[in-house]
């Protein structure tokens, strides 16, 4: 006789006890399967989801909560509001606005100097003609042998290169 797996033995679990809640059947498979709850609930979805004819038919077929956790109300303590300008003297709160608004002055100061925008009103080189400079580079271009290349090779003049 050979071992059954632990998902032969849920499947045979949920076909055993198709008429029953999903609540009931979890602990089936926790101890048949040797499962935790959230395991087991997780087992119970995935042979639905790969065979819908699995699906309990119970009333209650819902969800079964994994765990129940009580959640202790936490006493709420009122304060007062302490507003920042009554713990500081009015001389103090000044020089900080000041210097809040000084900071806020030089930042914005930053930003409104466009440091990497090209702008073609600007002074260029002196002396510089780009006419004169694309000839010259062409002349260069053209004095290097390197340069000169044949359009068409023969297959002798292939061999010879390879």
């Amino acid at each position: 006789m050979s071992k059954l797996t632990k998902t032969q033995i849920a499947i045979e679990v949920l076909k055993a006890n198709a008429s029953r809640s999903l609540v009931d059947v979890i602990p089936l498979i926790m101890s048949q399967c040797e499962l935790s709850e959230k395991n087991a609930y997780a087992c119970y979805r995935l042979r639905v989801k790969a065979d819908s004819s699995l699906a309990l038919t119970g009333a209650k077929s819902v969800k079964a909560p994994i765990k129940s956790v009580a959640v202790a109300k936490a006493k709420v303590i009122k304060t007062k509001e302490v507003k920042a300008e009554s713990l500081l003297p009015d001389s103090e709160l000044a020089k900080i606005k000041a210097a809040n608004l000084a900071r806020l002055k030089a930042v914005s100061a930053k930003t409104k100097q466009y440091n990497q925008v090209a702008r073609p009103e600007g002074p260029g080189v002196e002396s510089f003609d780009s006419d004169e400079a694309r000839d010259e580079v062409a002349g260069l271009i053209e004095s290097l042998d390197s340069f000169k290349a044949p359009k068409f090779l023969s297959k002798d003049q292939l061999k010879a290169l390879v």
